[in-house]
């Protein structure tokens, strides 16, 4: 990543002050600028556009590195001796094919599948088993982060795994409160969640990314597998909740938090608000907030003294021998029998303290939850 930024810089640095020297006179300004525009406009369409639609990775980054560098040393070799400059050039198609090969082609570390959409690039890793070491399982990755996947028991059985693993905040919620008939999630992954449901209750899964949609259906088996019956809502969450009638859910379960660029939309006063009319009286909300670098259990505490919610939060260690990560999760109610039910008088659920950070839609410091010694 430093590499990358340091070279993006420099090759910034580099042709806007060429772009600055060899500026026009003033009666050409216009022209010049026009033409600017219109470069912009062609590089957004084709990195933000095209890019996605042709390629698995983020080769386009290759791209740049490679054709820029081109630019650079090849005012040098102009005019100079054929061979140098056939030996440019053959160096510039070297390089394109063989990081094309890396990106797109080849398959590192186990990885069994490849994809991408306007959302970010998809892996799966296909991890065999390792006695005494870990069991096998299937596992989606978006960039560095973990999206859920899917692993057998000795009786080749799917259990939760990830962040939704038995110990977690949410399989003590399933455990606890049996129940629950209507979940609402937001976020599908690869639909772990799903692995909790019984014949007599519903999912609906709101999910931003169709990729992801197909993904957990054609890659993974937590959905099919499921006893519960299974709606997938394609769209943002946040929209799609407001089609949804009063009373709906008995427990609305949040998970779009794991990555670095968080949804702020979701985590709200005013989203919670919203999300509130959807739930059945003395309902909850279960905020997963595992993230490596961004703390928003003082978001939701504060949430929770301005609505006078009941909250508490469970962190869970993770399993590595059984896929399982460390988890955080966060739950928000009115019901204090509810609250009770869940946390049973287990003290892993506990009171979030006193730090608070007011978020709206109106205004949100992201800088005020970075966790930077994480």
């Amino acid at each position: 990543i430093i590499a990358a930024c340091g070279c993006l810089f420099a090759l910034c640095i580099f042709f806007h002050g060429n772009l600055e020297y060899k500026k026009p006179k003033s009666e050409d300004l216009t022209a010049f600028y026009l033409y600017l525009a219109i470069g912009g406009c062609l590089g957004g369409i084709l990195a933000g556009i095209i890019a996605p639609l042709i390629f698995k990775s983020n080769f386009e980054l290759y791209i740049i590195l490679i054709v820029s560098l081109y630019l650079i040393v090849y005012p040098y070799f102009k005019g100079r001796k054929k061979p140098l400059v056939y030996s440019l050039q053959f160096a510039l198609v070297l390089f394109m094919v063989l990081s094309f090969i890396n990106e797109e082609i080849a398959w590192h570390h186990f990885v069994t599948y490849k994809c991408r959409s306007f959302y970010g690039t998809y892996v799966i890793r296909d991890l065999p088993e390792i006695p005494d070491e870990h069991v096998a399982a299937k596992i989606l990755i978006q960039g560095t982060t973990i999206h859920g996947g899917q692993a057998r028991d000795a009786h080749q059985k799917l259990f939760p795994i990830s962040y939704y693993h038995e110990d977690s905040g949410l399989g003590l919620a399933f455990k606890r409160m049996p129940a629950l008939k209507n979940i609402g999630v937001v976020g599908l992954g690869t639909g772990i969640a799903a692995l909790y449901g019984k014949a007599d209750q519903h999912f609906d899964f709101f999910e931003i990314d169709r990729k992801v949609v197909n993904i957990a259906y054609e890659q993974f088996e937590n959905l099919s597998s499921s006893r519960a019956k299974i709606r997938t809502i394609i769209g943002d969450a946040r929209l799609e909740l407001r089609k949804v009638p009063n009373n709906s859910y008995d427990m609305l379960i949040m998970d779009a938090f794991t990555s670095g660029s968080i949804p702020t939309h979701l985590v709200t006063l005013n989203a919670v608000m919203e999300f509130l009319r959807v739930l059945r009286p003395n309902g909850l909300i279960l905020y997963h907030i595992s993230n490596q670098y961004i703390d928003l259990l003082p978001v939701l505490n504060c949430i929770a003294a301005k609505m006078r919610l009941h909250i508490r939060h469970h962190h869970t260690e993770g399993n590595k021998a059984l896929h399982k990560s460390p988890a955080h999760w966060v739950v928000l109610t009115y019901g204090r029998k509810t609250l009770a039910q869940l946390t049973d008088n287990n003290p892993s659920w506990k009171d979030p303290g006193h730090r608070k950070v007011y978020w709206s839609d109106d205004f949100s410091h992201l800088w005020s939850v970075v966790n930077l010694f994480n």
